[in-house]
């Protein structure tokens, strides 16, 4: 006999943690039930019209430019401890 022999209800064999949740059904209303344990909150049967909304590629490249830029500009200006020193 094997050392890891599973003879219970429910078995699993894992290394850490897991979770095992029984599934039941009670008085089902509709005609096709499917059961599933998954941890998705999205799930669809069939897709008639997808939409996908993208930044355009020339914009993103236009605000790193622009982010490229106001760095710099930040790095050349003088720090609040130089202005005061080339004020007294």
């Amino acid at each position: 006999m094997a050392a890891n022999t599973q003879v219970g209800k429910t078995n699993n064999q894992t290394i850490g943690s897991s979770k095992n949740t029984e599934q039941s059904i009670v008085r089902p209303q509709a005609r096709d039930i499917k059961q599933t344990s998954d941890t998705n909150r999205v799930s669809t049967e069939s897709v008639e019209t997808l939409v996908v909304n993208e930044i355009p590629p020339w914009l993103v490249g236009l605000f790193l430019l622009l982010f490229v830029a106001w760095s710099y500009l930040l790095w050349k200006l003088p720090s609040p401890d130089e202005i005061w020193k080339k004020k007294k």
